[in-house]
């Protein structure tokens, strides 16, 4: 469950993966969708919220990150599974997650911060697509946005698991 939230001076996203299939994972879907859009917290209170309305109910993985457009930082928290690459000049660097889950074992969190240079790609996925992903990355970079993450998931996603994928390329002005 991709989402973002587009603001002037910060382009905020993110991605849950939720555990389970069908009716129940749905139902987890709708309460994180339902107060979701209008939240403007930073990325760790964002996971703390999603925790706390989680508990007893079910539970996901989820990176949240938002990017300073004026200072072309890249803040991020995440819990689980959920992979977080960056190609910058070249070479690919891999932030991890801290283990756990939202509405079960709930680490603390930080934010933590990267800074960004024009051109540069973030990749986040979900689980279903981490087998061979930075050759993926290294190979697709110069397609467009749209073009990776399809390729990725398509090329390299799991058979037997559902893969989701966003691609966020650095180009300020």
């Amino acid at each position: 469950m991709p989402y973002s939230i587009k603001m002037y001076t910060e382009l905020g996203f993110g991605l849950f993966d939720i555990s389970g299939h069908g009716e129940a994972a749905y139902q987890i879907t709708r309460i994180i969708q339902q107060w979701l859009s209008d939240f403007a917290l930073l990325t760790e209170q964002l996971l703390n919220e999603s925790h706390s309305r989680l508990i007893g109910k079910g539970c996901a993985v989820a990176l949240t990150a938002k990017i300073d457009l004026k200072n072309q930082n890249f803040y991020y928290a995440g819990v689980g599974n959920i992979g977080c690459w960056l190609y910058s000049r070249g070479q690919i660097k891999q932030y991890h997650c801290k283990s756990g889950s939202l509405g079960n074992s709930f680490p603390n969190l930080k934010l933590n911060q990267v800074q960004l240079s024009r051109g540069d790609v973030l990749v986040i996925a979900s689980d279903g697509l981490k087998s061979k992903i930075t050759e993926g990355i290294r190979q697709y970079n110069l397609l467009s946005d749209e073009s990776i993450a399809f390729k990725l998931v398509r090329e390299l996603g799991r058979p037997h698991d559902d893969a989701s994928c966003l691609v966020v390329r650095c180009c300020y002005d």
